[in-house]
């Protein structure tokens, strides 16, 4: 099997995440998360994470779905994981243009070219981490 890698906060796991693991997974992925860490998911977010940084990896190694979960860089946009892991793939949210366009450049940069696929979305009036965030 391939492996894909995908960069995020997994703060608040919901249904729409999971549709993305189960699209990969059926696609014939591993999917090695970079799971961003707490200081980072402050600096990036401007707020705390809702769960810290153990409770997001054990809630998506729960899942069933993932091969293996890795803790993020320190410093966002270094994409150092991308080298430790090199994948066959990225994988990157429906609503993650930046991001996209970020390891885009690093790759330019650092004269690499592996393929990033945008998963598609799963009910994001209803499945999305800020839309729920604020709920709470």
């Amino acid at each position: 099997m391939k492996n894909v890698l995908l960069f995020g906060t997994f703060d608040i796991l919901h249904e729409g995440h999971k549709y993305i693991f189960k699209q990969l997974n059926e696609l014939g992925y591993n999917i090695i998360i970079s799971l961003a860490r707490d200081e980072v998911v402050k600096r990036l977010k401007t707020k705390e994470p809702v769960n810290k940084f153990a409770n997001r990896k054990k809630a998506l190694e729960n899942t069933g779905l993932i091969k293996k979960v890795i803790k993020g860089d320190e410093k966002q946009g270094k994409f150092s994981k991308i080298l430790a892991v090199n994948p066959d793939v990225i994988a990157v949210g429906y609503d993650q243009n930046e991001l996209q366009k970020a390891i885009k450049k690093w790759m330019t940069i650092n004269n690499k070219n592996i393929p990033i696929i945008k998963m598609q979305s799963y009910n994001p009036k209803v499945y999305k981490s800020s839309l729920l965030r604020n709920k709470i």
